[in-house]
């Protein structure tokens, strides 16, 4: 039994901070491309394998930080609560490595729920600090690898400044994306981000729009 229940961890484990490599390296993060296409062997090798009868690994050791390609001053943190319910304290403690390290930005990978305390604790940090939320089961599953999923990028303020002056449109004319939407939250998506989506069509062949961030 403690077998298969380590094997389950490890694996849900695995899934989840793979996905979480996948997306910093989509939102322009220095990752290594090793990292987004390890096996679950290789993992389990480089981490361990009895998550749960010996706390090898345990969460914490799968914390890791990146820097973005172009700025090296962006950085972002990435935390794995031991905590099936994230505290106070466990908030506190990540806001105080970051900023102890200048980091201004982070993801939590959480079993089961923040308290409302904590969530309150995330909401006063902003926008100095942005803490952002995710469940381990939202991250199972990279959703921009989905077949029906297009190709999205995030666009510079130059780009977008180009793309909206082709156009001859405010961004208040612009299609809109929610900041709540899976996607927007795979890409850390701001208020007034662009977003360039490529659809693949059998008549048009590639069919390009955008969708501006929007609360």
């Amino acid at each position: 039994m403690s077998e298969y229940v380590d094997k389950k961890e490890c694996y849900t484990l695995f899934r989840i901070w793979r996905t979480l490599k996948q997306m910093c390296n989509d939102r322009g993060y220095l990752v290594l491309d090793e990292d987004m296409v390890i096996t679950l062997e290789l993992w389990k090798e480089k981490f361990g394998d009895k998550p749960v009868t010996d706390q090898k690994p345990q969460r914490k050791e799968l914390n890791f930080l990146v820097q973005h390609k172009d700025d090296e001053s962006d950085r972002l943190y990435v935390f794995f609560p031991d905590n099936p319910t994230v505290s106070t304290d466990d908030i506190s403690s990540y806001f105080k490595k970051m900023q102890e390290g200048s980091v201004k930005r982070g993801i939590i990978a959480y079993q089961a729920k923040i308290t409302p305390m904590a969530r309150t604790g995330i909401q006063e940090m902003k926008p100095a600090y942005i803490l952002e939320q995710f469940t381990e089961l939202e991250l199972m599953v990279n959703i921009t690898e989905h077949q029906y999923v297009p190709r999205h990028t995030v666009l510079s303020d130059t780009d977008k400044a180009i793309i909206l002056d082709r156009y001859k449109m405010t961004e208040e004319q612009m299609p809109r994306i929610q900041e709540s939407d899976p996607i927007s939250r795979y890409f850390g998506l701001m208020v007034g981000q662009l977003l360039k989506i490529v659809r693949e069509s059998p008549t048009a062949g590639r069919y390009v729009t955008y969708r501006i961030c929007m609360n």
